[in-house]
This record gives C-alpha cells, structure tokens and sequence, in this order.
C-alpha cells in the first residue's frame, strides 16, 4: 500500500497567503527548503530540522511538486525530507528517533520554543533511497504528481483546447470534479473550521506575554495597557493583526494539494500556468500568460526566448515580411555590386531605417502589415 502521511497539516488561508505548519530541514542553519534545493543530494554537512509556522506563498509547495522529477533521486530525495511526516512512522524506531530528537508529531509550538535538532544527512539519504527504489511507492507518487498536472491542465487549459476556451476556470474545476473520481475523493478528506477573530503573529509579542505570565498573577491579554503598548510597537514595523480565515486539517499530502489547487481557482488573483519554452508550471497574474521567468540559457529567460521566436515565427509565417526581405536583400546587394554609387548607399540606409520603424510600429499595434505592404510597393 502507498504510504499515507500521519501528521496532519493545517492551512489557514486568508487573502492570497497560507499560514500552515511548514516541517523542512534547513542547511545548516540556514532558512533554506530543501524541496527548493537543486543539489540536495550533494550536501555533505549535517541538516537541521524545524518544525515552526511559517507564511509562504499559497501555491509554492503545490508548483514545487509539479516540477520535481520524480524519476531522479535527487528530486525524491528533496520531496521526502520535506514531508518527512509522511515517512516517519515507517522508519525504524532507532532511527526515527535520531531524526526526530525533541520533537512531538502532534504537539504545536510557539515560535520561540520551537524545537530544532541536527540530523545526519546520510541517514536521511539512507532511508530516502529506499523508499526512491520501492516501485510501488514510486507508482504511487508519479501517478499523482500526473493526477494534479492534468487537473492543472484541465482547469487553466494549459493544452489550449478548443473546447474547454470559452469555459471559466470554475467551470473547468466543475467539470473536473464531476469526471474525475480520484480528485473528488480528495475534496472531502479535511476538517474545516472557522475562527472570526483578528490573530497577531510575531515573536517579541509572545515574549512579552511569557514574561507578563510569569511576573503576573494577570492574563496579559486581557490587560489593555498591554496590549496598546505592544501593538504600536509592533506598528513600527508594520500592521501585524489580520483576520483568521478558514483553517483545513487533513492527514492527507494530496488533499493538502487539492485545497490549495482549489483556493487559488477561487480567488482567482492568481493562475497556474506551464511554461511554453521549459514546461515548467508557474503562478501568473494573468491568465494568458505563456512563459515563465526562468533561465533558458545564462543570457536569455524563457520569456525573452520566447516572446523573441514567437514573433520570428509570425513573421516568417507573414507573406508581407517575406516580401520586405526580399527588398532588403535586392539593395543590399545593389550597395555591394556598386560600392562607387553613393546613390545606392544613402538610398539603402534611408530605407532600411524606415523599414525598421515601421515593423517596430507594427509590433506595437501602431500600423498594420496591409499598411506596410504598400509602403513596400511605394519605396521599393
């Protein structure tokens, strides 16, 4: 049987963020995830493992685990470390312990007390290795990595298909979950609940009411001059206090996937796109968008790359481009078989320039081709 994970995560969602209980190892002390990480494997110094709350971007972990390769150990490798609680109870007691020292599977922590403790990479590499070399797990793991990629696919119709276009990405996410069982499955594997109340997150603020606890017979919470005081201090850098939204629960990775595959259609402030030139999946701001930021090569992104052969393509597909090059290449050549004319020269750049004004006016939607065209038969 496919392994299941036996910790719960917990996703608070509130804008376009998630607050969620974030387990990784770090390089050495470095806030750093691994599943992040292009060369984990190659880390020959100890890792150090936190179990702390942490913001990310909602979307991140979801857009990670669409692009690792999975067939490669070093993708797996950092896939296992950071849901490592997914594992954890199917790794030997002696070493479970090693790489859990200090640590409660189902204990919340305030930031200041969280628990942090150094574990031997190679004993993570060790375990890691078998569970990469398990085909049943293996299977497991790449069918639903396609699972979500084709239902990423199905819902931003990243395939471009005809008639899925003039669909919304709800109506999409409607049909999908009508057609697909797999994925309606994952829809009722979470506990949801509401707190209507506003929450203030930062660690000086717990400090304090540690330190109030301890010196004072008073709930500092319940002590206005406390919290006035704190608050404007906390405004120094920043409004802290924001609404709690809906909390989801689930002992499930791929019902965490499917809440946060749901949440971003929902709020629609973002969409998840595949990359044109890499393949590589992507949040966008805007629904057309076709290229990723990513390095193609050292001097060029995907989108530069690709904005630059997109437009080569239409205008080697364009009859009218056809033509102008075919005038360029003429003058040039009468400038080359006449280098004493001047006529031909000053003829030649004067054209040349006028050309390129008019293609740059062309891509910017200020002229047409039919335009050009004309011109073309006028200045030729």
């Amino acid at each position: 049987m496919p392994l299941t994970a036996l910790s719960s995560i917990e996703v608070s969602l509130y804008n376009t963020r998630a607050n969620e209980i974030n387990r990784f190892l770090t390089i050495n002390t470095a806030n750093s995830n691994l599943l992040f990480c292009k060369n984990a494997t190659s880390i020959k110094s100890d890792l150090l493992i936190n179990y702390n709350y942490n913001n990310i971007h909602l979307g991140e972990y979801l857009i990670a685990f669409l692009n690792l390769d999975l067939t490669k150990f070093n993708d797996f490798f950092n896939y296992f470390c950071t849901f490592i609680f997914e594992y954890i109870e199917d790794i030997p007691e002696k070493d479970r312990n090693k790489i859990l020292s200090n640590l409660n599977l189902h204990t919340k922590y305030f930031d200041i007390e969280e628990p942090k403790h150094i574990v031997d990479s190679e004993v993570l590499k060790k375990y890691s290795k078998q569970y990469f070399e398990n085909k049943e797990e293996q299977d497991y793991l790449l069918k639903m990595q396609q699972l979500f990629r084709d239902s990423v696919d199905y819902i931003y119709n990243n395939n471009k298909d005809k008639k899925l276009e003039k669909l919304s990405t709800y109506e999409r996410f409607y049909i999908l979950q009508n057609i697909n069982k797999e994925i309606r499955e994952f829809s009722k594997k979470y506990m949801c609940h509401y707190d209507l109340e506003f929450s203030l997150h930062d660690k000086n603020f717990m400090l304090n009411i540690l330190e109030n606890i301890t010196n004072k017979s008073k709930n500092p919470l319940s002590d206005e001059d406390f919290l006035i005081n704190n608050l404007l201090e906390r405004n120094q850098i920043g409004n802290k206090v924001y609404g709690v939204g809906p909390i989801f629960k689930t002992l499930d990775i791929y019902a965490y996937f499917y809440i946060v595959l749901y949440h971003i259609t929902l709020n629609k402030y973002e969409y998840i796109k595949k990359c044109n030139v890499c393949g590589h999946y992507f949040l966008s701001k805007k629904e057309t968008t076709l290229y990723c930021n990513n390095k193609y090569t050292d001097k060029i992104t995907c989108k530069e790359y690709g904005i630059k052969t997109s437009q080569k393509r239409k205008e080697n597909e364009e009859p009218v481009y056809g033509k102008y090059r075919q005038i360029y290449a003429k003058k040039a050549m009468a400038v080359k078989r006449n280098p004493d004319i001047e006529y031909y020269k000053t003829n030649y750049e004067k054209w040349k320039k006028e050309a390129k004004e008019f293609i740059s006016d062309i891509k910017s939607s200020k002229k047409t081709y039919d335009e050009f065209d004309e011109w073309l038969d006028i200045s030729k």
